[in-house]
């Protein structure tokens, strides 16, 4: 836990500090929060990933950066303390607690979409191949060890469902994982495949246990 702290408190937690100091200043930059909670999020995965190895854990990730906001989220009642007073305090905290939350969401959706980032670099497929519509899928299939014409399945109702549904399956055992993990990535795949992604899952043929090699990752790079 405490690489993940030192990670983001450098990463997110020193930016946020620095624009916590500037209204002070009188100095506004609207907006400069939100892109610096994207940044520092980012590369403070990005800096554990790369001192910690694959296994990354999504709880302690997401932890740090929960702390982190908390703190200046109090922060933030005190410049408002400083500013407006106490008095005003009732109408400023249902703001800014929304804005705690959509902040938690936010650090959480890319954390998820760094765990399929690396998801995919596990399985030697480029990460950013996630992103790319049909061209994801055809990443997949060769993940899971399918057919790439499977992919024009997927455009034809009901056999979508059912080739998807073998896809996740494939993928599954593709890492070493069971049925109960298939159905995980069919209901909550938004939240399993992070999983492989972060995890100490190796991925291999589905029947003999690879031994893991290092490779370069490249969002690390």
């Amino acid at each position: 836990m405490i690489v993940y702290l030192k990670n983001f408190a450098i990463w997110l937690g020193s930016p946020l500090l620095l624009i916590w100091i500037l209204p002070l200043l009188g100095i506004y930059l609207p907006f400069l929060n939100w892109i610096v909670l994207i940044g520092g999020t980012i590369l403070g995965i990005v800096k554990t990933h790369k001192q910690i190895g694959k296994k990354i854990n999504f709880g302690k990730a997401f932890g740090s950066i929960a702390i982190i906001l908390g703190v200046f989220f109090i922060l933030g009642l005190v410049r408002t303390i400083i500013e407006w007073g106490v008095a005003d305090l009732e109408y400023m905290i249902p703001y800014m607690l929304s804005a705690f939350v959509i902040e938690l969401l936010i650090a959480a959706y890319i954390l998820i979409l760094a765990g399929v980032w690396y998801m995919f670099e596990k399985a030697g497929k480029p990460g950013w191949g996630f992103i790319i519509p049909i061209y994801n899928i055809v990443l997949m299939c060769e993940i899971a060890k399918k057919p790439t014409w499977w992919v024009a399945m997927f455009f034809i109702p009901i056999a979508n469902l059912i080739f998807a549904i073998l896809l996740m399956d494939g993928i599954s055992k593709s890492f070493h994982k069971n049925s109960g993990f298939t159905v995980g990535l069919v209901l909550l795949g938004a939240i399993f495949m992070p999983i492989l992604g972060y995890g100490d899952s190796v991925y291999g043929d589905g029947k003999t246990k690879p031994v893991a090699t290092e490779s370069t990752d490249l969002l690390d790079n």
